[in-house]
């Protein structure tokens, strides 16, 4: 090879070299130049909380790009962010969050978020019944969080919802006129919130589900406690049976006998045992109401002789005075004292009871007094006997004689 095609040779390489380097260089410039018009940022970290029933999560966000970015909505997927796994979603619409359902606000920060700058959004989403217990509350499970910006970049963030967890102590429970109340303290030990109403408490009445309300809505947070007051509908009258009957009562404040007619679905006889099972999530309590025993005591019977128009001559029971306890679950209702009997021989007339007047001696102990309504028996005949009745329980019973 002579000297000339060397020459050419070197020199044709060096153009190639050359023109190597230039197009290298040039398409790195092109390359970084196009990057840095790029949106890059990440989602630093995400919260869970609620408003009430409303789920909210805080998001951070940092812009770790070049330029600006604005980001436009926040969509919430379950376990995998697909359309068949939408959960909700959270617009940027630039107004106040009471002015739309699922508002996305700044609360830290800006939008657009400058680069290397970092911003904190409220985002409130439009959920999807799926994934919501009845409570409002999100199901446990695994949540993915999708940033997107408004040229349609994209950023991701997974979160773990448990379940509820919460220590119960039961603190107490009394028997009112209609109304089994319950007080329990609830202590929201885990970090998604307990809520009532809702299937997080459910109670049962000798084995039948029972309808509870409340003395309000609770919603406790995690870290939280609070006393919460179930009210267990449940009327006990003193009669072995319950059906759609009227009950004959004495309104203490009438003065009068009424027909009391309770709901028989909310209605148990005070005769029987009952047991109330309170179930609070996982945890149990069993209340268990004894029969109604009462203890009574004829202190005195108080009434006149009259004559009628053939003459005869008739007693008349105007009062009978007793002292009364029980260590029910209640304190003793005295409405109930609506009928006395009064007998002689096998032979019995029933006399209903106009008013009642009592006063409490002691937390169980009561002095009653019975007016009766037409209580006459024939003064010439022996051996009458009266029969005192808390509804259809046979309490006491004194020798007229």
């Amino acid at each position: 090879m002579n000297k000339s095609k060397i020459v050419l040779l070197i020199f044709a390489i060096v153009i190639i070299l050359v023109t190597s380097i230039t197009l290298y260089n040039y398409v790195r410039r092109m390359m970084a130049e196009s990057s840095i018009d790029q949106e890059h940022f990440i989602v630093r970290s995400a919260n869970l909380t609620y408003e009430g029933r409303e789920p909210v999560f805080y998001i951070h966000i940092v812009n770790i790009g070049k330029v600006p970015i604005k980001i436009q909505m926040v969509e919430l997927y379950y376990e995998v962010p697909d359309i068949e796994h939408y959960v909700g979603v959270s617009a940027f619409v630039g107004v106040t969050e009471y002015q739309v359902a699922n508002p996305l606000i700044v609360l830290y920060g800006s939008n657009p978020i400058p680069p290397e700058q970092e911003a904190v959004f409220k985002a409130k989403l439009s959920l999807s019944a799926k994934y919501v217990d009845e409570d409002g509350t999100l199901k446990p499970g695994t949540y993915i969080i999708r940033v997107r910006t408004e040229k349609d970049n994209e950023a991701f963030y997974t979160i773990k919802v448990s379940e509820v967890k919460v220590k119960v102590s039961l603190q107490n429970y009394l028997y009112r006129d209609g109304g089994f109340i319950v007080n329990l303290k609830v202590e929201n030990i885990g970090d998604t919130p307990f809520i009532l109403p809702s299937s997080n408490l459910k109670v049962y009445v000798d084995g039948k589900p029972w309808c509870v309300f409340y003395g309000k809505e609770y919603v406790i947070a995690p870290g939280e406690e609070e006393l919460v007051e179930a009210i267990i509908p449940l009327r006990l009258v003193p009669y072995s049976s319950v059906t759609r009957q009227s009950y004959p009562y004495v309104d203490l404040e009438k003065q009068t006998i009424v027909s009391l007619t309770p709901n028989p679905e909310f209605t148990a006889s005070m005769l029987k045992e009952h047991v109330i099972v309170i179930y609070v999530l996982d945890t149990k309590f069993e209340i268990r109401i004894s029969p109604i025993n009462i203890s009574c005591k004829v202190l005195d019977v108080e009434k006149t002789v009259e004559k009628d128009a053939k003459g005869q001559l008739w007693c008349h029971v105007t009062s009978i005075t007793v002292e009364v306890s029980s260590q029910w679950i209640s304190q003793l209702d005295p409405g109930w004292f609506n009928k006395i009997v009064i007998c002689v021989n096998n032979l019995c007339e029933s006399f209903a009871v106009y008013n009642v007047e009592f006063t409490q001696k002691s937390p169980e102990t009561y002095i009653v007094t019975i007016y009766p309504s037409g209580a006459f028996y024939p003064a010439s005949e022996k051996m009458f006997v009266l029969h005192i009745y808390y509804g259809e329980l046979k309490v006491a019973s004194v020798d007229l004689n």
